[in-house]
């Protein structure tokens, strides 16, 4: 189309700036602030799940070690009180005795080192626990973090929504008011430039922001004002008005 009425044009203004501003809340909705922390904090629950388990796997493990050495301890004090109450008896024979005493002497060398080894155990359990429970805590402060942040994010995306729709209907209302043909071309327009309509301000497209040759608004002069224009730049439609330094 050549010609369409300046109002027309003019009103195509306003509906690229509720089509900008509906191109700003798509933006805003894939980048709200919360959306980047809460990607972090996924990266960092995935981590600490992974040395959480392996927390528990050792801590298991050790767990069981203790209670064998604990039933090795527990043996060993019972083959001694055995041997305490024998010697206690009187009713060892006397060619016995030394060997009953020398093995007394043998199992409290034995308890020692395994009360020793009981404790190291005890030692690491405490170690893989208490990581255990470390880890635990911050991924507890880290789901509260989330839920936290899920609900902004899921208020600000019901505004935004909220805001699409509000736009989206005072779109409605002046495309309705403009001629089919020209909301056509401005459409086409904007499948490939998300500026299809920008005011011709002092010699320059407000849309790409280059200033027009002089021939090109010696032109713009001589034509009437339902002459569609176009930037030879960014090919969006050019609106004049009395701002356009014509």
């Amino acid at each position: 189309m050549a010609t369409a009425p300046a109002h027309a044009q003019a009103q195509l203004l306003d509906v690229q700036a509720l089509d900008t501003r509906l191109g700003q809340i798509v933006y805003a909705k894939a980048h709200l602030p919360q959306q980047e922390r809460l990607l972090q904090i996924a990266q960092e629950s995935e981590t600490l799940a992974d040395l959480l388990t392996a927390a528990k796997t050792n801590a298991s493990d050790i767990s069981r070690e203790q209670t064998r050495a604990d039933g090795d301890v527990q043996a060993v004090r019972q083959r001694i009180e055995k041997d305490e109450k024998m010697l206690a008896s009187g009713a060892v024979p006397a060619k016995d005795l030394e060997a009953l005493q020398h093995e007394l002497q043998s199992l409290a060398r034995r308890q020692g080192e395994l009360e020793d080894i009981e404790l190291e155990i005890m030692e690491r359990l405490d170690e893989a626990t208490t990581a255990a429970s470390r880890y635990q805590a911050q991924l507890e402060v880290l789901a509260q973090e989330q839920g936290e942040l899920g609900s902004q994010v899921k208020a600000q995306l019901a505004t935004l929504a909220e805001e699409v729709t509000a736009v989206q209907a005072e779109r409605a209302q002046l495309v309705a008011q403009i001629p089919a043909d020209l909301m056509s071309l401005y459409e086409k327009i904007g499948q490939d430039n998300p500026t299809a309509a920008a005011l011709l301000q002092h010699g320059s497209c407000s849309g790409c922001r280059i200033a027009l040759p002089a021939t090109d608004l010696s032109h713009i002069r001589e034509v009437g004002p339902d002459e569609i224009i176009r930037c030879d730049n960014c090919r969006c439609i050019l609106v004049r008005t009395s701002h356009s330094g014509l």
